[in-house]
């Protein structure tokens, strides 16, 4: 005859292990999602960022806008959107040590819109350049702001099971 306690006990710890297994497939889910994300910011950025030091007029001319007396200033503005690319390549490849890059990715993200807003407010860039905030920055808010909230539980790999649930009998 089967002991009933014992039974119970390996029926929930089974259940556990498939909870776990569901639970881990999510953060397999999750951390795919982040890696090709900060993979797109990445590639995106070191674009933008080569774009603007090679060519550093084109888009004062594709905007229609009076070009800069210092283009060099431009330039400088662009290898640094690169270099956060770098960082956010970094980032797809290491999430265990995204957390402060992706924090101060957004922060400049947020700050950049601020910039922006001020700039065509005083008239010194017309509202056309939207764009330009739109995919530097504004798209990235959500996913970045996610994975900051988000992703250090994701990233300890936590296989902590929900509270209620029983861990597996011990084998003998």
């Amino acid at each position: 005859m089967v002991n009933s306690r014992y039974f119970n006990q390996i029926t929930r710890a089974g259940g556990n292990y498939i909870l776990q297994a569901a639970i881990r497939s999510e953060q397999m889910k999750a951390t795919s999602r982040y890696r090709l994300i900060f993979g797109l910011a990445a590639i995106y950025n070191i674009a933008f960022g080569l774009w603007t030091c090679l060519w550093p007029q084109s888009f004062f001319q594709l905007m229609k806008m009076v070009p800069p007396n210092y283009p060099s200033l431009w330039s400088c503005l662009g290898m640094v959107v690169g270099l956060y690319g770098l960082l956010y390549g970094y980032s797809a490849c290491r999430l265990d040590r995204a957390f402060p890059i992706i924090l101060i990715g957004l922060l400049g993200k947020i700050l950049g819109p601020l910039g922006w807003v001020i700039a065509v407010h005083s008239g010194e860039w017309p509202l056309r350049t939207l764009p330009l905030v739109v995919f530097n920055d504004l798209i990235w808010w959500v996913p970045f702001a996610l994975f900051l909230l988000k992703g250090k539980q994701l990233i300890s790999g936590s296989s902590r099971l929900p509270a209620g649930a029983v861990d597996p009998p011990d084998r003998e």
